[in-house]
């Protein structure tokens, strides 16, 4: 096995980790917009590579934007010691999915029920995701 089958396989499983404790936790209280939220990640796995611990950190500003079947669609200015992005997506009051560009050709996604667990996501074009895990709160 490659090492890029062997990132595939971890990714996977992380992702389907995350989502089980998604799914199995129990449920978040809403919180009102506009809300601000830090997210802490702990595991940064990069294409290729085994998974290190990480110390890496994204404030968050949410603010409604429009309704949309039920739920809120938000804009997210996402700060870090990096960048400031500005992400958009669905808001239920307790979880978040939000996704934009970076610089082309990198996009962004991050995912998180609130407070809990959070998966941040980069992709640098086709060749370099780079996978965060940790929590917002």
């Amino acid at each position: 096995m490659n090492l890029l089958n062997a990132f595939i396989i971890l990714s996977n499983s992380l992702l389907i980790a995350t989502l089980a404790a998604l799914t199995l936790a129990p449920a978040a209280q809403a919180m009102d917009l506009p809300a601000t939220l830090t997210c802490t990640f702990t595991s940064e796995c990069i294409a290729e590579e085994i998974c290190n611990e990480t110390d890496f950190a994204i404030s968050l500003a949410v603010r409604g934007v429009a309704a949309q079947s039920g739920l809120a669609k938000v804009e997210v200015t996402a700060t870090s010691d990096a960048d400031t992005l500005t992400l958009a997506g669905p808001w239920d009051g307790s979880a978040l999915s939000a996704h934009g560009p970076g610089a082309f050709p990198t996009s962004h996604t991050l995912t998180t029920a609130l407070p809990g667990s959070a998966i941040y996501t980069t992709h640098i074009g086709t060749d370099l995701p780079i996978t965060y895990t940790g929590e917002c709160r």
